[in-house]
């Protein structure tokens, strides 16, 4: 079931998963080091991880899915790996072909300097490890055209 057609039959749950994802984000971004694990974490990636991408989204939709992927991105900074792993899986629906090099910049322009004082592991590898879903969980015909794409603008 795509995004669009799953909010259009329950459109109340659009703004209670939106704010849930929005929550779990905002505990796996703490600064104090310590080990926060939201218990919806990964039931909320999971379901949004079984969606399917939706032609009509990018569209002017009310239910559009846009505002789902910085919190995914920021559920993948988690220190735990299946949350990481997960975080991957659920961000892959909702990036659209033709935007899959700006995620992938977007994504690898959020790694930490190499001068930064602080900068943790699983951030590093839960990024990369959404980068690396997003580059193979394509098709084979939408790989051949990110490839070209990448080979045209020398990532």
């Amino acid at each position: 079931m795509t995004g669009s057609e799953f909010f259009s039959r329950f459109p109340e749950l659009y703004p209670f998963l939106l704010q849930q994802l929005e929550a779990v984000a905002n505990t796996v971004d703490s600064d104090t080091g310590e080990l926060n694990r939201h218990p919806s974490m990964f039931l909320l990636l999971l379901v949004l991880g079984r969606l399917y991408p939706s032609p009509m989204d990018g569209t002017s939709s009310a239910l559009s899915m846009a505002p789902f992927i910085p919190f995914i991105m920021r559920c993948g900074r988690s220190p735990v790996y299946r949350s990481r792993v997960m975080a991957a899986r659920a961000l892959v629906p909702f990036v659209m072909v033709d935007e899959i090099p700006t995620t992938i910049r977007t994504l690898l322009a959020k790694l930490p300097n190499c001068t930064d004082q602080c900068f943790r592991q699983n951030h590093i590898h839960g990024t990369l490890l959404q980068v690396n879903t997003v580059t193979l969980c394509q098709t084979a015909q939408d790989k051949l055209w990110f490839l070209m794409y990448c080979w045209q603008v020398k990532i």
